[in-house]
């Protein structure tokens, strides 16, 4: 990281050439040892199919990740839940409300659809 700020305040040529010559060669080295890492690690888990799978699954992450998120608290109304059936609880009737609460914002208009059509044209055929 050095040299990339030494080449950021410096802005000479020498600097940046510096700095794209260690990053190229640190990607090369971090390219081959990832490719060994992999290589090695299908080596050691092909004893049978499920390992191989197992193994693929890990290197291109195609399992999903299952993440739980646990709710220790929630606030409303100025009042603190701590109780996961009150937690739930206040949850259900959050969202169970949504929809009336959104139905009481929009303007119902008693206006016939016919007051939005144009008068008909004469011999349009």
């Amino acid at each position: 990281m050095k040299l990339y700020q030494r080449r950021m305040t410096t802005g000479s040529v020498q600097d940046e050439l510096a700095y794209k010559n260690y990053r190229n060669f640190y990607k090369k080295v971090l390219g081959e040892a990832e490719q060994n890492y992999y290589y090695q690690q299908i080596d050691l888990k092909s004893n049978s199919i499920k390992q191989v799978w197992s193994n693929l699954n890990d290197i291109a992450s195609l399992s999903k990740i299952k993440r739980k998120t646990c709710i220790s608290s929630i606030l409303v109304d100025g009042f603190e839940y701590t109780s996961p059936k009150d937690i739930s609880n206040c949850l259900n009737n959050y969202f169970c409300s949504i929809g009336p609460k959104l139905a009481e914002t929009i303007n119902c208009h008693t206006t016939e659809f016919l007051q939005y059509c144009h008068a008909p044209v004469k011999d349009n055929m």
